[in-house]
């Protein structure tokens, strides 16, 4: 009989070890995450961040596919307009943006996360890879911008390539912090926008909330 009891424990012990590994299992299937109270939360990428209560999220979800076998620059097929796009299928997606809501035209500093499919981009492996492909990118627009390659950063407790680009142009000047990692079959990036010390200093408090599990 006590060996019976024994052996019922064991399996009781296993049953409640599995229990909590699918508990705190992330999920399979993308998802655009839950927004509530300031904040963002998306169990697939486990990560979090809080802004403030009073910003609205306008993430849009699926943008598009990647126009693939084309060189030079990455050519964005976006999702027509009044169409929908299965989740599984875009290559880039809008999962936050958070502004400050600007008032008269008065720009405010603003939370953005973004996922890209690196399958659908050739030779992408690391963060860096989509980093410099984002520079690459970023110098065929304009020429009135630097770029200050900061290698890696930790944000959340997870390491990140940080890429930082300054516009310069007819003396206003505003800046966007990139934050990339490769999670799953994605590049997560974390942006964040700020056009003043003042400014700064709420999206350093945001970077500061971001955690991942």
């Amino acid at each position: 009989m006590k060996r019976i009891r024994n052996v019922l424990l064991l399996l009781w012990i296993s049953l409640a070890m599995l229990l909590v590994t699918a508990c705190t299992t992330s999920p399979k299937e993308l998802d655009l995450g839950i927004t509530e109270d300031g904040t963002y939360k998306n169990d697939y990428f486990g990560v979090s961040v809080q802004y403030p209560k009073e910003w609205k999220n306008e993430a849009i979800g699926p943008m598009g596919k990647i126009k693939k076998g084309v060189p030079g620059p990455v050519i964005l097929l976006r999702v027509p307009p009044g169409e929908t796009m299965d989740l599984a299928e875009a290559d880039y997606i809008n999962l936050l943006s958070a502004p400050n809501i600007p008032q008269e035209g008065e720009l405010k500093p603003t939370i953005m996360l973004t996922a890209v499919k690196i399958s659908s981009l050739p030779n992408i492996k690391t963060a860096k890879d989509f980093m410099e492909l984002t520079k690459n990118d970023l110098k065929r627009t304009s020429s009135e911008f630097t770029l200050k390659d900061s290698g890696i950063a930790t944000i959340g407790g997870k390491e990140m390539y940080k890429l930082v680009h300054t516009v310069n142009k007819k003396g206003f000047k505003h800046t966007r912090e990139w934050y990339t990692a490769i999670i799953k079959d994605y590049a997560l990036i974390i942006v964040v926008y700020n056009v003043d010390d003042e400014s700064k200093a709420v999206t350093d408090e945001i970077l500061k909330s971001v955690s991942f599990k």
